[in-house]
This record gives structure tokens, sequence and C-alpha cells, in this order.
């Protein structure tokens, strides 16, 4: 039973008690009804927690709790709870984003890892992170390379989301070669996407590079992702190759299912560049020199005529071209390992257009 204590001496209390039963009853409802459709904002109780967790992808429960009370201090607090958590959400992740990206600058920074260019095309981050890659009908094709500071985060679904929707993102742009981020971070909402990544794993992640080959009709481009992550929307390594008819002409199924299995071969033998002769002529001078002062320390060129020795340096230049050019390696997915160039000339009329890379975790040549 409920007791309710009133001072009867009250004017209004005592105008009541004089009145009949059925008056004093519609008195009270009438009351009381005002407030019952208040629109004072709710105050913070754990379902809402709860809520704005799943909402941000895992936040910690004292920080949603701080980012509800925020919203609620402003004046202005939206009365229903689904757009309080809103206004909660987009709190949280500007101010815990910020809050975030502070405390794990500092730890990307001591941490050594580095971006390395190999080519053009070519990307390797020797720390954790995830890539994926994607090609399309239309001939074009597109790649994203996301880093993060544990492998447990690369692999999770978040970061795998967030990789696909920079490939994504990039194909969108239209751009040929590499996007940069600016122009990515614009595009689709990825830089909300970005932020959500941060808030949910708690970790320093970065979108650190992206490639997008336009449409063509006369390409037939092909993707390849290894060793995907649980939710198969990345991996740590992917690789896109486009090849053509050398004579022109819209290319068919065959060449396709050629250019597949060279992204696989990419991935395997990371190549640095597309063939020789798109190889920089500074590289080529380096490897050169580097070649010719081996030979003179091991006695090769001891002794022989200039021709002569033009000749083994020429050989000894030829073997770095099979090593870092696409074109003259040896196909590792075909029986006989011929090289890749030829192969494709003698087996449909092909030839390589282009191709990108991006790998993590090391910077060497085998997976």
């Amino acid at each position: 039973m409920i007791r309710i204590f009133y001072n009867a001496a009250h004017p209004i209390v005592g105008a009541l008690n004089r009145r009949p039963a059925a008056v004093l009853s519609a008195a009270v409802t009438t009351t009381l009804a005002p407030f019952s459709t208040s629109t004072t904002p709710p105050k913070v109780d754990a379902s809402m927690i709860s809520s704005l967790r799943k909402m941000s992808g895992g936040a910690p429960m004292m920080e949603c709790r701080a980012a509800i009370r925020s919203v609620l201090e402003n004046p202005n607090a939206p009365p229903a709870v689904d757009d309080l958590l809103e206004a909660a959400l987009d709190h949280l992740r500007v101010h815990g984003g910020a809050k975030i990206a502070s405390k794990v600058a500092a730890r990307g920074a001591a941490s050594g890892e580095a971006m390395h260019n190999h080519g053009a095309s070519v990307r390797a981050w020797t720390g954790q992170g995830a890539c994926t890659a994607a090609a399309f009908p239309d001939g074009s094709a597109s790649l994203a390379l996301v880093t993060t500071e544990t492998d447990f985060a690369a692999r999770g679904p978040d970061i795998g989301k967030l990789t696909d929707a920079a490939a994504k993102s990039a194909a969108a742009s239209g751009t040929g070669g590499e996007v940069a981020s600016e122009i990515l971070l614009s595009i689709g909402g990825l830089q909300d996407a970005l932020d959500a990544a941060v808030l949910s794993v708690r970790e320093d992640v970065d979108i650190a590079a992206a490639f997008c080959f336009p449409s063509d009709p006369e390409c037939a481009a092909a993707a390849y992702v290894h060793n995907k992550s649980p939710g198969g929307l990345s991996g740590a390594a992917a690789a896109v190759v486009r090849v053509r008819l050398a004579g022109g002409g819209p290319p068919g199924d065959s060449a396709i299912e050629k250019a597949r299995l060279l992204a696989m071969h990419v991935v395997a033998a990371r190549p640095s560049f597309c063939s020789p002769d798109l190889v920089p002529a500074e590289a080529v001078a380096r490897e050169r020199n580097l070649i010719e002062e081996r030979a003179e320390q091991a006695g090769t060129l001891t002794g022989k005529p200039v021709d002569v020795r033009e000749r083994i340096l020429a050989g000894m230049l030829a073997k770095w071209y099979g090593e870092c050019c696409l074109t003259d390696q040896s196909h590792m997915l075909v029986e006989g390992a011929p090289k890749v160039g030829k192969y494709l000339k003698k087996n449909g009329g092909l030839e390589v257009v282009d191709f990108a890379l991006l790998y993590v975790g090391s910077t060497g040549k085998a997976i």
C-alpha cells in the first residue's frame, strides 16, 4: 500500500478534500496528465549504454556513458532515445576517435614500421595490415591496403570492411594509378568508416595505399587476394593484373583466366616492374654498376676484351630483369615455368598491360 502525506491546511489540498471522490479523481488525473507527455530527455541507463556500445562497434562502457552524458548536458538534447543515441555516437566518433588517435600515435611512430615502394605500383608494409583487390568486367580494377598495430585487428571484420570500402572508393575515383589519400577519403563516406574502425579496434589504423585502373574495353582484368581473413574481404596480399590482345579487340574469358593465374603469380613472385623497358634508367644504371663491381671483385671480367665484358654484363643484367620484371619472370603456375611474356604471346596472343601488388608483414620475395 502506498501512503500519500499532504498538508490539509494547504488551500489547494483543502479544496480537493471538500470535493466528492469522483471529482477528486478527475482533478488528480488532470493535474498529472502533462507529465506523461514530457519532452525531458531520458536519463542515462544501462540499456542506453549497451545500445551505444553496439552502435559504435564495442567502445568502452565509460566512454559511452560519458558521451551520452555530454549530449544530455546540451539544453537542446533530443528527447527521443534513438535520436539521443545517434547524437552520442557522433560525439563518440569525434572525441573518442581523437582521444584514441592521440594515444596510439606515439606507438605507431615508435614502431619503426614503414612503407616500401618496389616499383611504380608495388607497396609493401613491414607491419600488420590487410589488403584487398577487385576486378570488373569493364576492364577496371582497384586495390587498397589498410595498416593496423596487431594481426588480430587486421584479420577482424572491422578492418576487412574498411579495406573493402577503401578499394571500392578507389574504383569510384576513376583515377589512373595510385589514389591520393585526400581524394580517397572524400569518396563514399570513407572518412566516417575509418573513424568508426579506429573507434572499434582501438588501434592506429590508416589507409596507407590504394590503386585504381580505369575501365578499358580492350583489357581483361583479374584480382587475387592471398591468405584471406575469416570474413573473406581482405588478406595478407592482393594483386591485380590486366592483359590485352596484342592486335587489339575485346578479350575473352580465356584472357581473364590467364590474368587470374598471373595475379596469383604476382603475389608469389613479387615483381617490381612490368617489363624491362619500363624500369627507370636510374635503377638500371645503379644495378649495372653493382653487377660490374661484383664481377670485378670475383675476377669474372679480368683480362676480358671490352666486347666480351659487355656480353657478360648484359647476361647478368638479363638475369636481374628475370627477377624483377613480370614479363621476364618464369611463370610459377604454368607447367615448365615458361617466361611470362613468351607464354602469353604463344597462348592467346596476349600481352601484359599493367599490374599492382600490395602486401604486408615483410619486404622479401617469399610469402
